[in-house]
């Protein structure tokens, strides 16, 4: 549950783009300080708009930046000891452009490599790679923006207001 919670947190942060309104002259952020899942409860902690950690029931994920850019995701469990890093690359237009993970297992490590290419026609290629073990697995799709807001992923089509929600 703690994958899901980190990637929905990183895909609102990474490719979530906000527009202030151009009749409005103050824009109102609204940020999120608990989220409830299958009776188990995260709380969400910033530094002004920086979400700086996330503790949840079993551990806590805490937040690293490069001015405002989000370049580490640390996963520490209930006894503190880390048990995966995420890191993030990105480019002179602050587009995200590489994540590295790896995460502890009993077993062997998760570790896993995405990189994003933005094309010309302003859609997005994303492959990834994971290895555990003797096992890799690999993928690749078109991430298709409009209006800076993801509209379609792998045959998946999303739709928003007008009010960037």
């Amino acid at each position: 549950m703690k994958k899901i919670i980190v990637a929905s947190l990183l895909a609102i942060f990474v490719f979530a783009s906000c527009s202030k309104d151009e009749d409005s002259s103050e824009e109102i952020l609204v940020l999120p300080i608990k989220i409830i899942e299958e009776g188990d409860i995260s709380t969400l902690n910033y530094s002004g708009n920086k979400l700086t950690n996330v503790l949840y029931t079993n551990g806590k994920s805490v937040y690293t930046y490069n001015g405002d850019l989000i370049i580490k995701i640390d996963e520490y469990d209930s006894s503190g000891t880390l048990g995966g890093t995420h890191s993030f690359e990105h480019n002179s237009s602050n587009n995200l452009i590489k994540w590295n993970s790896v995460e502890k297992d009993n077993s062997s490590d998760w570790i896993s490599t995405s990189t994003y290419v933005y094309n010309a026609d302003g859609t997005i290629t994303h492959n990834s790679s994971t290895v555990h073990g003797t096992n890799t697995y690999s993928d690749s799709n078109i991430i298709t923006l409009i209006n800076g807001n993801i509209s379609k992923i792998r045959g998946i089509n999303y739709s928003y207001d007008g009010k960037n929600n």
